[in-house]
C-alpha cells in the first residue's frame, strides 16, 4: 500500500471490502463464513457449529509468501505424528524448519530483485 498513488483512497477501499456491510453483500453470492462478528454465518451449515461456538478451536488461515507449500508440508508433517512416524515435536520442528527455509529463500529473492532494480 506504500507504493499507492493515493494511500488515503486505498486505505479505503480496503476498509470498505472489509465492511460487514460489503461482506454481507458479498456473501448473499458467495456463501462462506463471516469476517466480522456482526456479519451473520451464512457458509456451510455443517461448519456453522465450529464457527459461531467452537470459537477457541477456529482460526482462520493467514495468507502470506509461500502459503500452499507451508500448509502442504505442515499437513505432511501433522499426518506423520497422526501414523507415529514422527514425534509432534520432530513434526513441529520439521514444518517450522521448511517454512523457516522457504521463507528465507522467498525474501532473498525479492532483496535481488529489489536490488537489480
Amino acid at each position: 500500500m506504500s507504493d499507492a498513488d493515493d494511500p488515503d483512497l486505498a486505505m479505503d477501499f480496503i476498509k470498505y471490502v472489509t465492511s460487514a456491510e460489503f461482506m454481507e453483500q458479498y456473501h448473499a453470492k458467495c456463501p462462506g463464513a463471516a469476517l466480522t462478528e456482526s456479519e451473520p454465518y451464512v457458509g456451510d451449515p455443517k461448519m456453522e457449529r465450529i464457527y459461531t461456538e467452537d470459537t477457541d478451536k477456529w482460526h482462520g488461515i493467514q495468507v502470506g509468501p509461500c502459503g500452499n507449500d507451508i500448509l502442504t508440508q505442515l499437513a505432511a508433517d501433522i499426518q506423520g505424528i497422526m501414523t507415529g512416524e514422527l514425534t509432534v515435536e520432530e513434526g513441529l520442528a520439521e514444518a517450522e524448519d521448511y517454512s523457516n527455509n522457504l521463507l528465507d529463500e522467498y525474501w532473498a529473492d525479492k532483496e535481488k530483485q529489489m536490488t537489480a532494480e
